[in-house]
């Protein structure tokens, strides 16, 4: 971006209230804009609102790390604190995947501690969905993500000032893309060749999340001819280089042209040459960026790529304005609104030819020759009128040889809301309806019934099931079924006075009879989609309608509480005992008189109204004395259930085209995969970006496939996962992906796997159900016992539960049981366990198929979803729960193994620090090895583990002051004694020998005796220094000579200025320890 024109007036912009702000003019533009918190620069540079971001983001940590935090303050602080101060930064801004990963750094760091989670989980088990087992904890790109999709749902939905910019704002990008789909419902491929911008950006993440996102208000070119298309699309299929894509757009947006009808001939065979040079552009009623003339190789580009896509049998050595014939010659003209301008069209007898600055001149049939007279101009033409070739002859006649043919366009019928089961209704007069739904949650099925009636003898009804949705609730149900019964009503082209329309939930029918949405927040409702589409569709229709509420199933009877049972049963006690009478039977006892039968005339009332309109026109059923809205209401319950047990048999979906979603008037939806995300965005958006990284890594972990990842019940884990306090839930993660604090894994830096309560070398996650322990034998026989008997509580049936606890069992030593004795249910759930591993059985990784066999052997369908919940409950709960704390009671509690074999190391990496003190610390620290057998022995285990560490922290001190000795880096206490040039080098050898002959001749001086005394303080132990000067003593008696005893002693002076010693090697570290 570059400025052309500027100013050094104030600029001053005023708002639709009167308010006033002063503009700041910025030169050069990739300097930002500070305003309400954000750096924005005219360029959409984001470097200076990420810094500013990143810096505030920092300081918080900084701040929550050297706070001291519980695990309750942590969560606080991380949801109160850090994700609004983050938030607020992400709305405006794009950030790449990168610099949001360098903020998810800090945050980890900061916050997972106090979590308790160590800073070393991977972070695709941090950031994972709960169903697998993650913590579920956004990380920035996919919070950022989050806020995107929901603030442009909302805004759109919304449609004030800020809706209609982005509108404006995404008109012009699919202008500048070429492209005939809209953009956000094709994410595909990347929009490279266009600046990057906030919608840009939300493309590419879309793409990411494999979602899309349809617009109802939003604009793009249409398709002008049969076997049309769009160029830039068929471009981009083709191997381009960025370039080269820069340079397409380029010369397009100079042509103003989208498809190839809009630069080919009328006859939609061949392209003229004349029109790929550069020299020729469309007229065009539209807006086109504007841009400086593109230089020659822009066209020769786009004639070469021509050549490779649409006209493959020119020869590319060709004069640049020969004409380029078209491969597969278009079709016949579709009546949508023209693109470009053309200089002649013809609908019917008339012809209208452009005419620049007059409009179009509209020419009429005279007689069957082909010739046109004048007849006036027009301000436009009709919409089925199509360009033809033609020849002006003079000012008032034109003569074509086409002739007029009607472009026959197929109807869009209206769709179908749902299978009508029966239809006798009278169009006229008013009507009464009503609407009910079905849901089975857990096979995934809703549906929806309702009922349209004039009397009991007029009246029709439908039936639909609800796909392809991710919010399956009764209130989605409902209000399907409200949605639906209108359109019925506008399918059948009905027009009545009034339309009363009866819902058994009171949130719908609260929800059907607003009038408006009051806030922008709320836009982002669950299944506002609907609501609004239901909204539209009320303004649309000239009569009124009234939502009424019904009490639901009123054909059964209520339910009793216990204490009315107990009291029953206590009255019909009593009234027992008092028929008792005695009678005489001969030898004095005494016998109950019997019972009076009942009897058998029962009163009935008279049918009130719609008794049949509960069955088919043709059936009639008993009266039951209900209103008309609520026979009408239990009828809708019928056919809601009856579509749903449909849809559980399999049935086929119907062959003609009927009403789904997107509906007219919801403005904006958004679809993850084949879904359509009605609710909780921020949830779906979550696992479609973190899920599939945390599924990779389940399958590399666990060494599983994708057909053995289908098999897991993932539902069922996050059912159980989602109730649980956090301390539960981080422990659950960790049993599910094996980051239990077990000797396994803390012996990777520990070096000791050794099982606390047996001689296990490794405990492992499985080795917790086979220790021999006496405790944890007890621990585990206790725990499988209760979980045996907790099948009274669910009834569930024997063999179910002899058939899991037994494969439970099998998992403790990772084996496999034999299937063929087994029925057919139980022997699948088997099958499918075996195939994800029966020891991933106490991991939390049941087979779906465990639920379906509950099915099978007696539990109620409606109940196995909670049957199976609770029996999780008890693997976790129960069976591991009682083992771990078993376990740790063992650890910290009493003498064990662990505790024996930690000792046992300590002492032996104490004795070999010890033992090469000398060799593996420097002069100043080996005192601090220095032990014996005798005081390592009254240490004790925190002590020695205390000890350890600190000597390992020397001994890498030693080896890195070593190390950066041999580069010729000096220490801070020897710094001045640094390396001098070559041409120094000498002068400083001179040097060195001087002060050393004045050393020596001092010596000479102060000493009495024959004999040289040498004094060298140095921090190192004494005994070293005594040993080191009777050395030097023995040596000076052997030799007579003046001049080798002066060489002997420089050299040993030497010696000790560098710290260096010449010694024995060392005997060999034991296991375990490494010296280098």
């Amino acid at each position: 971006m570059e400025i052309h024109h500027s100013t050094e007036d104030t600029l001053v912009l005023k708002d639709n209230k009167g308010g006033a702000a002063v503009i700041e003019f910025l030169e050069p533009s990739d300097q930002p804009n500070k305003g309400l918190g954000y750096l924005l620069c005219p360029t959409g540079n984001q470097k200076h609102q990420y810094d500013a971001v990143y810096t505030a983001i920092k300081d918080l940590c900084q701040k929550i790390v050297g706070a001291q935090l519980s695990e309750k303050e942590t969560r606080q602080a991380l949801f109160q604190r850090l994700y609004p101060k983050l938030d607020y930064g992400l709305y405006a801004s794009y950030f790449t995947e990168e610099e949001c990963n360098n903020i998810d750094k800090l945050t980890n760091a900061a916050f997972l501690p106090g979590l308790r989670v160590n800073r070393n989980t991977p972070r695709s088990i941090v950031h994972g969905p709960t169903a697998m087992g993650g913590l579920a904890l956004p990380d920035c790109y996919t919070r950022q993500t989050q806020h995107h999709i929901k603030y442009m749902i909302k805004q759109l939905r919304w449609d004030k000032t800020i809706g209609g910019d982005i509108l404006t704002t995404l008109d012009n990008i699919q202008l500048a893309s070429g492209f005939t789909t809209p953009i956000l419902e094709k994410v595909t491929p990347t929009l490279d060749y266009i600046d990057n911008g906030w919608i840009i950006d939300l493309r590419d993440r879309l793409n990411t999340i494999g979602a899309t996102m349809w617009i109802e208000d939003s604009w793009q070119p249409k398709l002008q001819r049969v076997k049309d298309f769009s160029l830039m699309e068929r471009f981009l299929r083709v191997k381009t280089t960025p370039q080269e894509r820069k340079l397409l757009r380029m010369a397009l947006h100079h042509m103003r042209v989208v498809t190839p009808a809009d630069i080919a001939d009328p006859t939609g065979t061949y392209i003229p040459g004349d029109r790929l040079t550069g020299n020729w552009r469309a007229n065009t009623a539209w807006e086109w960026p504007k841009q400086p003339q593109p230089p020659r190789k822009t066209f020769a580009t786009l004639r070469r790529l021509l050549r490779n896509t649409i006209c493959q049998y020119d020869s590319p050595y060709q004069p640049i304005d020969s004409d380029l014939s078209i491969t597969e010659p278009m079709g016949e003209w579709l009546s949508v609104e023209r693109n470009v301008i053309h200089d002649c069209l013809r609908y019917e007898d008339t012809i209208y030819c452009h005419s620049p600055g007059k409009g179009f001149i509209s020419y009429s049939k005279r007689g069957e020759s082909g010739f046109f007279n004048l007849t006036g101009t027009v301000e436009s033409v009709p919409i089925h009128a199509y360009p033809i070739p033609s020849v002006t002859i003079d000012k008032n006649q034109v003569w074509t040889r086409k002739r007029f043919r009607r472009q026959t366009q197929p109807e869009l019928g209206k769709s179908v809301p749902g299978r009508i089961l029966f239809d006798n209704l009278n169009r006229k007069g008013h009507i009464k309806g009503a609407s009910d739904g079905s849901l089975l949650r857990d096979d995934g099925i809703m549906t929806a019934g309702w009922l349209i009636a004039n009397n009991e003898d007029e009246k029709t009804a439908a039936i639909f099931a609800v796909t392809n949705i991710n919010s399956l609730s009764s209130y989605r149900a409902e209000l399907e079924g409200t949605f639906r019964l209108l359109k019925h009503i506008d399918y059948l082209g009905m027009s009545p006075d009034e339309v009363i329309h009866w819902c058994d939930n009171e949130a719908a029918v609260k929800a059907t009879n607003q009038q408006s949405i009051h806030t922008p927040g709320d836009m982002l409702s669950p299944d506002m989609d609907i609501i609004l589409a239901i909204l539209h569709h009320k303004r649309k229709i000239s009569y009124t309608t009234q939502c009424k509420h019904v009490l639901a199933h009123q054909d059964t009877k209520k339910r009793k509480s216990k204490e009315e049972k107990d009291r029953e049963k206590k009255q019909r006690k009593k009234e027992r005992r008092a028929r008792i009478r005695e009678v005489d039977v001969g030898d004095g006892t005494h016998a109950p008189s019997p019972e009076p039968s009942p009897s058998n005339s029962t009163t009935s009332e008279d049918s009130n109204g719609l008794d049949s309109i509960i069955s088919s026109p043709h059936q009639e059923l008993a009266s039951t004395g209900l209103s008309d809205e609520a026979q009408m209401n239990v009828a809708c319950d019928e056919f809601a259930e009856m579509a749903a047990q449909e849809q559980l048999q399999g049935s086929k979906a119907p062959t003609y085209s009927t009403l789904q979603p997107p509906y007219e008037g919801s403005k904006v939806m958004i679809k993850i995969d084949s879904t359509w995300i009605t609710s909780k965005y921020d949830e779906y958006i979550h696992k479609a970006k973190r899920g599939p990284i945390l599924r990779s890594y389940c399958k590399e972990r666990h060494d599983w496939d994708d057909d053995t990842m289908e098999l897991i019940n993932w539902q069922l884990i996050e059912r159980v996962r989602r109730n649980q306090k956090w301390a539960d839930f981080v422990r659950s993660m960790k049993v599910m992906h094996g980051w239990l604090p077990i000797m396994h894994n803390l012996g990777k830096y520990k070096t000791i796997t050794q099982c606390p309560g047996c001689e296990a070398q490794d405990e492992t996650f499985l080795h917790l159900y086979q220790c021999n322990h006496r405790l944890m034998k007890k621990a585990r026989t206790d725990a499988m016992d209760q979980i045996y008997e907790s099948r009274k509580g669910k009834s569930v049936n024997r063999q179910f539960m002899d058939v899991f606890t037994r494969n439970m069992t099998c998992g403790f030593t990772n084996s496999q049981i034999e299937v063929p004795q087994y029925p057919k249910e139980l022997a699948t759930a088997v099958c499918d366990q075996n195939k994800i591993g029966s020891g991933k059985m106490l991991q939390g990784y049941l087979a779906k198929t465990w639920q379906t066999a509950l099915t099978k052997c007696g539990v109620k369908k409606d109940k196995t979803s909670n049957t199976m919940t609770y029996l999780f409950k008890q693997i976790w709960n129960t069976l591991f729960q009682q083992l771990w704390d078993t376990r740790n009671h063992i650890l910290h509690n009493t003498p064990n193994c662990y505790s024996t074999a930690e000792s046992n190391n300590l002492d032996s990496k104490l004795l070999w620090y010890s033992e090469n003190r000398y060799r593996l610390f420097s002069h100043g620290d080996a005192d601090l090895a220095d032990f014996d057998r005798g005081k390592i022995e009254q240490m004790g285990r925190k002590l020695k583990r205390k000890w350890v560490q600190h000597l390992d922290r020397l001994h890498k001190v030693f080896k890195l002051e070593s190390k950066n000795l041999k580069e010729g880096q000096r220490t801070l206490t020897n710094i001045q004694r640094t390396r001098r040039p070559p041409n120094q080098r000498s002068k400083a050898r001179a040097r060195t020998r001087r002060q050393q002959r004045d050393q020596l001749a001092m010596a000479r001086r102060k000493s009495k005796q024959s004999r040289l005394q040498v004094t060298i303080t140095k921090r190192a132990p004494t005994t070293i220094q005594d040993r080191e000067e009777q050395r030097i003593k023995d040596r000076n008696k052997k030799f007579s000579d003046k001049k080798e005893k002066k060489k002997i002693i420089q050299g040993k002076i030497q010696k000790y200025l560098q710290g260096t010693r010449s010694r024995r090697g060392a005997p060999r570290p034991p296991e375990g320890i490494h010296p280098d």
